[in-house]
């Protein structure tokens, strides 16, 4: 490991592309579970403004928007699946005041978004999950 580069930096030969389509998949996988999951956006630190929010979501909108362009098959297939979902979860962040509260319709859609991407509900449920333990 390189002492002089962060453990989450990237490495330099990865194409920028790359980098920033798995920026805007990280970016929607950490709004989308705080907000399915109320013990995780409890626990924030601060609230997202709804700008950051809609940032995200319009990050991982442009990579649905990029596999819809191509055959679909196993690999964005959960892009795809998603997409309804995921403007859903726009529509309704877009007039939403971002709290610590969610709104029903905003977790459900958050769920959905997340189900139809392939990601699996925690064993506890999203209401009880509380994310993932910090690594020492």
């Amino acid at each position: 490991m390189d002492k002089d580069k962060p453990n989450n930096a990237m490495p330099s030969d990865v194409p920028k592309e790359a980098q920033d389509a798995l920026c805007a998949m990280v970016g929607f996988a950490e709004v989308t579970i705080a907000l399915a999951a109320p013990r995780v956006m409890a626990k924030a630190t601060r609230t997202p403004s709804r700008e950051e929010l809609l940032r995200a979501l319009d990050s991982y909108i442009a990579i649905i928007v990029d596999a819809k362009r191509r055959p679909e098959n196993d690999d964005n297939r959960p892009y795809i699946a998603a997409e309804p979902h995921v403007l859903r979860l726009r529509e309704l962040i877009a007039t939403w005041e971002p709290s610590k509260e969610v709104p029903d319709d905003i977790k459900a859609a958050a769920r959905a978004a997340l189900v139809a991407s392939n990601a699996t509900e925690p064993p506890e449920g999203w209401d009880n999950y509380e994310g993932e333990a910090d690594a020492d």
